[in-house]
């Protein structure tokens, strides 16, 4: 449901199964949906096929598969050479996998909008699956829950995106996804 400032309902529709749809549509934490990624992996091919701290840094495509080259994005490390039949490049908004196949694409679009994520357990909302936005261009707030109910409470995501510049006039602050506040 899409809500004025007030929370009078703007519009609303159905998603996943309850629009008819053969799948149903949810939401998950991201660490969940990592967790269940992790352990589908290691059930399959084993814990040592899953590194951390490393970022893609280049890779080398040709009729044998292809090469991945990562640097030891915490240590500072030597970097590591791994090949492969696949690579998929799911690493995050500035992807070298994205640079390296869009080169004349340049940096994400910014629209001036700062967002405020977090996560808690809350009463359950309406039927414990809605999900609502209420605001306008200026401002908004969005609200999800990301886990089934449990003893009348449930994980739910909350965004708040706030128009801080004109994007016209003013380009993105650096990147701090992992700022510490006070």
């Amino acid at each position: 449901s899409y809500l004025t400032r007030q929370g009078q309902e703007v519009w609303s529709e159905l998603r996943g199964t309850y629009a008819g749809h053969e799948v149903p549509q949810f939401s998950i934490h991201r660490g969940r949906l990592q967790k269940l990624i992790y352990d589908a992996v290691t059930d399959r091919i084993g814990p040592e096929a899953v590194l951390t701290g490393r970022r893609l840094a280049g890779f080398v495509q040709d009729e044998g598969g292809v090469t991945a080259h990562f640097t030891d994005s915490v240590e500072g490390g030597a970097g590591l050479t791994a090949p492969g039949d696949v690579l998929i490049c799911a690493d995050g908004i500035h992807s070298q996998g994205r640079r390296t196949f869009y080169p004349d694409e340049g940096a994400p679009s910014w629209q001036g909008v700062a967002m405020w994520r977090g996560a808690a357990e809350w009463p359950v909302w309406l039927d414990g699956e809605s999900m609502a936005i209420g605001g306008g261009l200026g401002g908004k707030f969005v609200l999800y829950p990301i886990a089934p109910a449990k003893d009348g409470k449930q994980l739910t995501n909350w965004v708040v995106n706030i128009r801080i510049k004109d994007p016209a006039v003013s380009g993105p602050p650096p990147d701090n996804w992992s700022r510490q506040v006070p």
